[in-house]
């Protein structure tokens, strides 16, 4: 629990969670590759990072089949704009970009950390490097309305993401702009700073009470968690491939070189085979991905809206399917995580879309994996209430089966294989 709650803290951001994986893997015997670099010998366990943003981790025991999982990082935030810093009313504020289809309402009045990275010209201005940054308390906020200057907004707030989502950070005279605040704690000169990806998130540390977590991030990091901790935990029997993607940008559609529909899988297939296809193509027909991914549950207040009936935190996993193959699904699909579900005496949620329903409901990145790599996907998750939230809430319960579904499938596959 407090391993899961301090990964929460310790990974504002992508950068951050790159951070920390890498270091993991490393302590574990992985040896990190460079994509631009040769691969003349391919370890056994290895693993790269795209941009910081996407990693591709396996452990290799052999190619007569394999097994892989997925999750996604990202998560609903505010961006800093190119030209951000601006004085408005002898106040300093930061223009952001909204990234994600967030519950943007949920914003106002909280504390928020700034962190992500920045390009710094190094003292010999020579080279550039990458460095982190990460303010670890609230340093702005966005204020609310009073309710007496506009009673309507408070009740049903009608927010301009442009002109209302406009984080506040200090007074005019009372402080500097935000990237000499940022130089000084970093210790550099504010003109060395050539370019930055700073977001900002929520503040509030995560916290668990009577088996619910509540934190933001949860939709994403949740699920990267429970995929890479079974993964670096786990052997392969022999015969098997291991293999764990992260990815980002599922939040805005998949469309980037750094999410599920990149060439990662694929390219890393063809230097593990050394360009091999046939040998690659019969092992993807052995082989099996599991997409895992944050799932609405059924929210106690707004029964009538919710869509996700008996979808409940709790009882287990949900496997995910619909009729419209928004998720990846179907009965060979599903057979190795109901065999798996049926050993180890799990619990379990079936979600089938209602055909009476109205609401638009969102897909994930397992068919998008499926079509670029024609590898048979799951998509399975946990239940979340408040998704998207700046505060979402889901229980520990359902991570711990979560993972151990997912570890018996990275040390046993074979016993679970479709059988036709």
């Amino acid at each position: 629990m407090n391993d899961f709650l301090n990964f929460l803290q310790d990974c504002p951001t992508q950068y951050h969670l790159s951070s920390y994986l890498r270091s993991k893997l490393i302590e574990s015997d992985f040896c990190e590759l460079k994509e631009n670099e040769s691969w003349n010998i391919i370890p056994p366990k290895g693993f790269f990072f795209r941009d910081e943003r996407e990693l591709v981790a396996w452990n290799d025991n052999g190619h007569d089949r394999a097994f892989f999982a997925g999750s996604h990082s990202d998560f609903p935030c505010l961006i800093l704009k190119p030209k951000f810093d601006e004085v408005v009313d002898g106040y300093r504020r930061c223009r952001c970009s909204i990234y994600g289809r967030g519950a943007w309402d949920t914003w106002f009045d909280r504390n928020l950390r700034l962190a992500g990275r920045l390009l710094v010209k190094c003292v010999n201005e020579e080279k550039i490097e990458t460095l982190l940054y990460d303010s670890k308390i609230g340093i702005a906020s966005i204020p609310s309305l009073e309710p007496h200057l506009d009673s309507s907004f408070s009740m049903n707030p009608n927010i301009n993401l442009e002109k209302n989502l406009i984080p506040i950070y200090s007074l005019e005279n009372s402080s500097p702009p935000l990237l000499d605040f940022i130089a000084d704690q970093l210790n550099i000169d504010v003109d060395s700073i050539v370019g930055q990806e700073l977001r900002f998130v929520d503040a509030e540390p995560p916290s668990y009470s009577n088996d619910l977590i509540h934190s933001q991030r949860l939709n994403g990091l949740q699920s990267t968690f429970a995929v890479f901790s079974s993964f670096l935990n786990s052997s392969p029997e022999k015969g098997t491939l291991n293999m764990i993607t992260i990815f980002d940008n599922e939040q805005t559609g998949n469309k980037t070189r750094m999410s599920a529909t990149s060439n990662a899988i694929n390219n890393t297939l063809l230097r593990i085979f050394q360009n091999d296809k046939e040998k690659i193509r019969k092992i993807k027909a052995n082989s099996f991905f599991v997409s895992v991914d944050s799932n609405h549950a059924q929210h106690p207040s707004y029964s009538k809206e919710s869509i996700f009936r008996d979808v409940r935190l709790g009882n287990g996993i949900c496997i995910k399917r619909t009729k419209n193959y928004k998720t990846a699904c179907g009965m060979k699909n599903e057979f190795p995580i109901r065999s798996v579900v049926e050993e180890i005496h799990s619990k379990r949620i079936q979600i089938i879309d209602s055909n009476n329903y109205k609401q638009k409901k969102g897909s994930t990145f397992g068919p998008r994996v499926e079509n670029k790599t024609g590898i048979t996907t799951a998509d399975i998750g946990i239940p979340v209430i408040g998704m998207r939230s700046i505060r979402e809430h889901c229980s520990y319960l359902d991570i711990e089966e979560e993972m151990k579904i997912l570890s018996e499938l990275f040390n046993n596959y074979s016993k679970f294989e479709y059988p036709f």
